[in-house]
């Protein structure tokens, strides 16, 4: 488990690593952990970390329980939990150390939410410190991976990056009880417009979701709307 740059979590947390390339639902070319995995590979000197292959680190597992103090941690920010080739057994370890440990808000992203199975709902469902989000870039790809978010899940949550184009939901996002918005940060990459930023807080604000803007969105949105703009979910406030 590491301190993080993230600016909406305290830790990353990666028992699992890797993913499996693109998908219809996930394409990979903004992926930031396909891009760090091999000098994370030659640091840690795994080679399936820096192929980027699905791959249990058991050793890793435990991590969280071995921090009392309440932290916000992203679960799997080098994978997609729910990637067609993570196994079931890999989740239900993490299910098991989320639930060993309530003290911590725990926040899973996906791109391949047709992936939940049922026995992953069954389980998660009653993990009330668990927030399983879906990553969207445009109307698009929302409409697609929402429509495929067919499973019960718990504290569903929205992340809006990378940013590539409007992002038209008004209406759905009284399903998501957080949105966070950020911007593609590969050097070099087209920036969102601010209007698409300023709708989904308008649209946030209607539905009184917490906005959160990440801190690369300020080249658009400036310095003082991003501070004015970062909030999380009361029950999602860490001391970490």
């Amino acid at each position: 488990m590491n301190r993080t740059a993230i600016d909406w979590c305290d830790f990353t947390y990666n028992p699992i690593f890797g993913c499996d390339g693109p998908e219809e639902t996930c394409p990979c070319r903004y992926c930031y952990a396909r891009a760090l995995a091999p000098r994370i590979g030659a640091a840690t000197g795994c080679e399936l970390c820096a192929s980027f292959t699905p791959h249990f680190h058991e050793e890793r597992v435990l991590q969280p329980l071995r921090r009392d103090k309440p932290s916000i941690i992203f679960c799997g920010s080098m994978t997609d939990l729910f990637g067609k080739r993570v196994e079931q057994a890999w989740r239900g370890a993490v299910w098991a150390i989320v639930e060993e440990s309530p003290q911590h808000t725990y926040c899973v992203l996906t791109k391949c939410p047709q992936n939940i199975t049922l026995q992953d709902s069954q389980r998660t469902v009653y993990l009330d410190n668990l927030w399983v989000g879906v990553s969207a870039e445009d109307t698009a790809r929302f409409d697609l991976r929402c429509e495929l978010l067919n499973h019960a899940t718990p504290h569903p949550w929205l992340s809006a990056e990378p940013l590539l184009g409007e992002l038209a939901v008004w209406d759905l996002l009284e399903f998501f009880e957080w949105v966070v918005v950020g911007a593609d940060s590969r050097r070099g990459a087209e920036l969102p417009e601010a209007g698409w930023v300023t709708r989904l807080e308008e649209a946030c604000e209607y539905w009184e979701r917490p906005f959160f803007v990440k801190r690369n969105l300020a080249p658009v949105m400036g310095e003082a709307y991003i501070k004015a703009h970062q909030a999380w979910p009361e029950e999602m406030k860490s001391n970490g």
